[in-house]
C-alpha cells in the first residue's frame, strides 16, 4: 500500500490526453464554450448535452487512470476490459470535443490491435459506437458513442459515482 499512494498521487495529476491537431472532430455541432471561466460541452444551440458531462468526463479519466494505476501492481491480462475502456474513453473524449480515430481507440482499449477491431466491429453491430470516415482523408475513421451508448455510461456514472449510501 505504501508503494501505490506515491504512484497514485502521481497519476492522479496526469491531465487528460492532448488533442492530436485543431482538426474539426466528426461531431457537427458540438464545440466547446466557454462560460464563467469553465469549459463546457454544446451542441449548435448553445445548451450542453447534458449538463453534468464534465463531470462525468473527469470522473470517467479518473476511473480509467485508476485502471491503469492497477496494472502497475497486477498482471494487466487479468483484467482486459476492452470494450469499457474504449466506452470510457470515447465518452470522456466526446464530452472534451475530441475526436478519436480508430487507431486512437485501439490503444485506449489496452489489447493488441487486431483484438481492438474485432471488438469495435462487435461494437458497431450492436449500437454502442459509429464509425465515420474521415472526409479529408479515406484512410482515417473517427469512432464515436451513439447517443444511447452516451446515455448509459453516463447513467453508469451517477450510479456508480454520484449515488448512493456510500456518499452520504
Amino acid at each position: 500500500m505504501k508503494k501505490l499512494l506515491p504512484a497514485a498521487e502521481t497519476i492522479a495529476e496526469i491531465p487528460p490526453m492532448q488533442r492530436r491537431s485543431d482538426r474539426p472532430g466528426p461531431f457537427g455541432g458540438l464545440v466547446r464554450e466557454r462560460s464563467r471561466g469553465q469549459l463546457r460541452l454544446v451542441d449548435g444551440s448553445g445548451m450542453p448535452e447534458d449538463p453534468r458531462d464534465i463531470e462525468f468526463g473527469e470522473i470517467a479519466r479518473h476511473y480509467l487512470r485508476a485502471r491503469r494505476l492497477r496494472e502497475t501492481s497486477l498482471p494487466a491480462q487479468l483484467f482486459a476490459d476492452p470494450v469499457w475502456d474504449t466506452m470510457l474513453h470515447l465518452f470522456a473524449s466526446r464530452v472534451e470535443g475530441k475526436a478519436i480515430t480508430v487507431t486512437d481507440a485501439c490503444a485506449a482499449a489496452c489489447v493488441p490491435p487486431t483484438t481492438a477491431l474485432r471488438w469495435f466491429t462487435k461494437m458497431e453491430e450492436t449500437g454502442l459506437i459509429n464509425r465515420r470516415l474521415d472526409p479529408r482523408d479515406a484512410r482515417r475513421a473517427y469512432l464515436e458513442l451513439t447517443p444511447d451508448a452516451m446515455d448509459e455510461v453516463r447513467s453508469w456514472l451517477q450510479l456508480t459515482f454520484l449515488s448512493g449510501p456510500h456518499l452520504r
